[in-house]
Order: C-alpha cells, then structure tokens, then sequence
C-alpha cells in the first residue's frame, strides 16, 4: 500500500534541509482557488518558516466558515507547517448567489454538503502543488460536520499521513465516518471530543479490525462549551500532527 511506505519513509528519514530566506506569514495569506466544477472558494495558508515542509489542510464545521480554525492553523503553522484553511462553498467568503447555507433548507443543504468533497479535493490539490510544501506529507483536521470531509479524503488520498478528526459523529449528512475509519486501515488517526460514548464505540470498533490500534482517542474539558473553546485543543492538535508528519531526527 502505498500510504505505508510514505509512512515508512518519513519514520525513517529526516524531513530535507531548509534553505534560508522563506518567512511564515504568521496571521495568514487569503488566496483564492477553484474547483473542477468551476465553484471559486477562499482560504487563508500559512506560509511554513522552512521549505520542504508538510502541509496541514483544515476543514471547518457545517453552517461555520474557516475562522472556526484559527487557533489550530496558527499552532501547526508554528510547528512548521504550511497550513490551509479554506471556505467551503456556500460558507463565509465562498458563498455566492447560487450557493449560500443561510438561505438554504434543510434538503438544500444536505445537497450542499455532498458537493463539498469536490471543496477539499481542490484544496489538497492547491497546497500540495505549492514548491515549499512536500507533496507526499498531507495532515486532516475537520471539526464536526468537516470530520466527514476530511476522512472521506483521508480514504482516497495516498498522501495523506495523519488524520485528527474534531467531535465527529458516527454518521453525518450522509457520510460513513465510522466505516470510513475502518477502512483506512494503519493511518494514524487522533479523535478529540468531550465524553461521548457513541464516539468512543466508533474508534474501539475502529480498531478491532486490526491488531495495531491506529486511533486515538481523547476526551478533554466536559465544561467547554466546545471543543474548540477548550484552550488544549489546538496544542493537542499540533501535538498529535507534528509527532506524526515530523518524526525525529535519527528516529529508525
């Protein structure tokens, strides 16, 4: 498979050498993209200090827009990725007349939504087109509803080398995560969320189809009113992401 030897790859070699006058825009640069259904979305990437580095792509809830990220783009951002966090289509600055979420009911938004992957396919594309980002090291982060993107992509694309997924639901808009989760068999996948019994079952059920556990799961502060309230998530974000895509030196 070739997720696994990207992973054995990068487990046993150190990330190149980075070469001198690349600077990280540190609040973000707001660009543009477009899909291959012709939808133009807008995100924000920041910049890596280094080249050669690995690229992070985040993906924020339904009904949200890309601000929701904030916080974990600028943790993994210092940590030495090139982070991308875009507006789905028909959420913050990529809403136009024909898509927009406010004005949509409840059946034009579960339409809606099965339109986003095509969102998340362009943006993988975007960054890891980008010189200074390695074009095999790509790292998922969805919050909610954008838990079912991001593992959807996670199953499709080989360069994906980590997956964190963000108070998830077993079944979302009409997306399989928990059987997402059982297919994509050795990808290092981190869950986060309050207490919850339902997701807790997924990842245990997650990992009974094989020997070598590959989620995780964390339970953090009951009290937040969400997850991304809770100030340890963004560092247990880029906790997780970074031990991942950037293994230590002389590690074997």
């Amino acid at each position: 498979m070739q997720r696994a030897l990207i992973l054995a790859t990068l487990l046993g070699a150190p990330i190149s050498a980075p070469s001198s006058g690349f600077h990280s825009l540190s609040q973000g640069e707001s660009i543009g993209l477009k899909t291959e259904d012709g939808v133009s979305l807008s995100a924000t990437y920041y910049a890596p200090k280094e080249e050669h580095a690995p690229g992070a792509l985040l993906v924020h809830d339904a009904g949200a827009d890309r601000k929701q990220m904030n916080d974990i783009a600028l943790s993994l951002n210092k940590q030495g990725f090139g982070v991308l966090s875009l507006d789905l289509r028909g959420h913050g600055e990529s809403r136009s007349e024909k898509f927009d979420w406010k004005k949509l009911d409840d059946a034009g938004r579960q339409a809606l939504w099965q339109l986003a992957p095509k969102d998340v396919d362009a943006a993988a594309r975007w960054l890891l087109e980008r010189k200074e980002i390695l074009p095999t090291n790509l790292n998922l982060v969805g919050y909610r509803s954008g838990c079912a993107l991001v593992a959807r992509h996670a199953e499709r694309d080989e360069n994906v080398v980590s997956l964190t997924l963000l108070s998830p639901k077993p079944q979302d808009f009409g997306f399989d995560v928990q059987g997402t989760l059982q297919r994509v068999t050795g990808l290092p996948t981190c869950v986060l969320d309050k207490k919850n019994d339902e997701v807790e079952r997924m990842v245990t059920e997650a990992n009974g189809h094989n020997a070598n556990p590959w989620v995780r799961f964390e339970a953090l502060n009951p009290k937040s009113p969400s997850l991304l309230d809770d100030k340890k998530t963004s560092t247990k974000v880029a906790k997780f992401v970074e031990e991942t895509a950037l293994p230590k030196r002389g590690r074997g």
